[in-house]
């Protein structure tokens, strides 16, 4: 019996010895890894060019082969592989051979001029930003794809239109910052994700992945369905200057509304709990944004570079703010924080404000905690107004002093004198 084991312990050490991935093999033009148990392989880039290569830097087409032989053995080709054709530069096609099920992450990253792909039927996964940066004008995806990868073609300028077949059951964020993309048209019989009227949604609705930046009008109202509005869901929508939500959706992911430089207002629902960070990063027409009694907390870089906000209004709740929080946010003229105790800060959360030069309105009690808080101190003056408890998320709040009625309104602070209304940056209402 002891033989005999040793015997199959032989023979298996024997079969592993033979499986052999050998690396880095260069065929005509291109380097492979090859599987000599499977007799597949994959292409590669130049194990010899520093990290990030590429030995194809200067080609400027690529027509991969079905098939090698190495040693007199055949080879299938199965794979693009991962950094394969990053950074050719001077890439402008590539026709990619049936056979090839899989094209792994950051394959063609940084082809700024490639223009054309040939996706072959059997094609199943397209990975982790395979063609980002690219210039992609058309892309024609088989309707063997299953997986489209994060960022798999994101920062595609060229491409206006996206047809995602019935077979693909994964993608989130394959698409960011396709500036022209004015519609996504989804196959009917696709059981994950639909669209209704270009814009991408899972199958149920219940979540919003993808306005295209370049849809024509200037105004959108989120479904009543929608529960969730996804990471960089209108990022770069430069055609909006009003986007409404309704007090069903529970969930707004990172920088979902970034770059949006036409945004003008925006009213976040009750019950959402975090300003998820990079939210409204670079929406420099913003001038006002409500913010619920709910929100917890202001993540980092909430409202970076919001260039023209006048004023925010933070809510009571709110315990720790991120840092770059309202980063270049130049024009703000006053900030009212709610919250008794003053929140913990990131770093430079008023990068670029001259806060010496802007009142802070804390509530009645606790100007001394802001007067000795970091970033908070940096404010002058700081000011007491009254916040009484309100007793109900979301009603209006009537604060009143000696000489005038402030009242909390959509978030935003209002102070009512002599009949008239005023903004706290000192703008009358009318």
């Amino acid at each position: 019996m002891k033989k005999f084991f040793t015997l199959i312990l032989a023979v298996a050490c024997a079969v592993i010895a033979s499986a052999e991935i050998i690396s880095f093999v260069q065929i005509d033009d291109l380097f492979y890894n090859l599987d000599t148990e499977t007799q597949t392989a994959e292409v590669t880039y130049d194990n010899y060019v520093s990290y990030y290569p590429n030995h194809n830097r200067h080609i400027t087409t690529a027509d991969i082969p079905a098939s090698i032989t190495y040693n007199e053995v055949p080879y299938a080709v199965t794979s693009i592989g991962t950094y394969a054709f990053r950074s050719c530069e001077e890439l402008t096609s590539v026709t990619i051979p049936e056979g090839v099920i899989s094209i792994e992450k950051e394959a063609f990253l940084y082809c700024s001029k490639l223009t054309s792909v040939v996706f072959p039927e059997g094609l199943q996964s397209i990975k982790f930003q395979a063609f980002n940066y690219c210039d992609l004008s058309s892309i024609q995806l088989p309707n063997s794809l299953t997986d489209i990868g994060l960022m798999a073609f994101s920062h595609n300028h060229s491409v206006t239109s996206i047809d995602i077949p019935s077979s693909v059951i994964s993608m989130v964020g394959s698409f960011m910052h396709c500036v022209n993309l004015n519609s996504y048209n989804v196959d009917k019989s696709n059981p994950k994700y639909c669209d209704v009227d270009g814009v991408l949604y899972n199958k149920a609705m219940t979540r919003l992945y993808n306005y295209p930046a370049a849809k024509e009008g200037t105004e959108f109202v989120v479904p009543s369905s929608v529960d969730t509005i996804w990471d960089n869901a209108f990022s770069d929508c430069n055609n909006l200057t009003s986007i409404m939500l309704h007090d069903g959706v529970t969930r707004i992911m990172s920088e979902a509304f970034q770059l949006c430089q036409n945004l003008e207002s925006m009213t976040i629902p009750e019950g959402i709990t975090v300003i998820s960070d990079y939210l409204f990063e670079g929406c420099n027409s913003l001038i006002s944004v409500s913010l619920p009694n709910t929100i917890t907390k202001i993540d980092e870089g909430a409202f970076a570079g919001c260039s023209s906000l006048p004023s925010i209004t933070i809510p009571r709740k709110v315990t720790n703010i991120g840092g770059y929080a309202f980063n270049g946010c130049i024009n703000l003229s006053s900030v009212t924080c709610l919250a008794s105790v003053p929140p913990t800060t990131g770093e430079y959360i008023f990068n670029d404000v001259e806060c010496s030069q802007i009142p802070l309105y804390v509530p009645i009690g606790s100007e001394a905690l802001y007067q000795n808080a970091d970033r908070w101190k940096e404010f002058n003056p700081i000011v007491g107004i009254e916040v009484p408890y309100d007793g109900e998320e979301g009603i209006e709040r009537t604060f009143v002093t000696t000489s005038t009625t402030k009242t909390l309104r959509d978030g935003q602070l209002i102070i009512e004198t002599e009949g008239k209304e005023y903004t706290v940056t000192g703008l009358e209402i009318r």
